[in-house]
């Protein structure tokens, strides 16, 4: 029952931060900002997170596998496509395997607290910092919940395909919308990249894709990435300094929010930074 205001703030804060911060700083603010001005437990807030990536990476498999089914890749580059596929069924398989943890740590959370309570300060922390990032998933033990959270991912992902595909056209690259879902495994890992904004991964992995794959002019293919990165970077960066003032949050506070998970295992419920 969180309003859509705070959580939206957070969002965009979080991005913001990942896009001036190195080392993705802004996906440990997310959770914990909206864990402070909320009053909400960070562990279950952190946790979504990890869900969310998880789900994402689901969603991103299977669009990549129904893409790959009608791409039209260029002559040569069968051996690369096969090479990604295999890589992506690993992936889905990883990602699948983390589900399963969280959910199961999750369904037995009571019983294994009370077992942390009698055990040594270390094995404590690390195992109640599981079980508050296991909470986050609570959701998905419930099918009514899972089944609606996954058609919102993929739907999620297919708009950011058609955002993409209309973007790298737009850049002079004609590739179909079955080739730009061959793509995002390849943009996702790019943005992942711990660097500011994803600056030169997601630009090389565009690259790399559009003109290993579908035999795009390398120079047409390095303007989509530029074009792409642009049209990701500046909604964030125009709307996160009007919340910071709008909230009265300081990027120092966001800074704060982030560092706040090492409270994560040590059984305090909430941060205490930028409320």
């Amino acid at each position: 029952r969180v309003p859509l205001r705070p959580m939206f703030s957070a969002v965009i804060l979080g991005f913001m931060t990942t896009l001036l911060v190195p080392g993705r700083v802004g996906e440990l603010v997310r959770p914990a900002l909206l864990s402070a001005r909320e009053d909400l437990p960070l562990g279950p807030c952190l946790g979504t997170v990890v869900a969310d990536r998880l789900l994402d990476g689901v969603a991103i498999v299977a669009l990549f596998a129904v893409g790959s089914l009608h791409a039209n890749f260029v002559a040569g580059s069968a051996s690369l496509a096969g090479e990604i596929r295999v890589t992506a069924a690993i992936a889905l398989a990883a990602i699948v395997i983390g589900l399963v943890v969280l959910v199961a740590i999750s369904a037995v959370g009571e019983r294994l607290d009370r077992w942390l309570s009698r055990r040594w300060a270390a094995v404590r922390w690390a195992g109640r910092a599981a079980l508050g990032l296991s909470r986050g998933a609570d959701a998905l033990r419930s099918p009514r919940r899972l089944v609606p959270i996954i058609v919102y991912s993929l739907i999620v992902w297919l708009v950011i395909a058609l955002a993409t595909w209309i973007g790298v056209r737009a850049a002079g690259a004609d590739i179909g919308f079955a080739d730009t879902l061959v793509m995002l495994p390849l943009l996702a890992l790019g943005v992942s990249l711990p660097t500011p904004g994803g600056v030169g991964g997601y630009h090389a992995l565009m690259q790399f894709g559009l003109v290993s794959l579908f035999g795009v002019d390398p120079i047409i293919a390095a303007g989509a990435g530029i074009l792409m990165h642009l049209a990701i970077v500046l909604p964030v960066l125009v709307a996160g300094p009007v919340l910071l003032y709008v909230d009265g949050v300081s990027f120092s506070d966001l800074v704060a929010a982030g560092k706040q998970v090492r409270a994560l295992g040590n059984g305090k419920g909430t941060v205490e930074v930028a409320r």
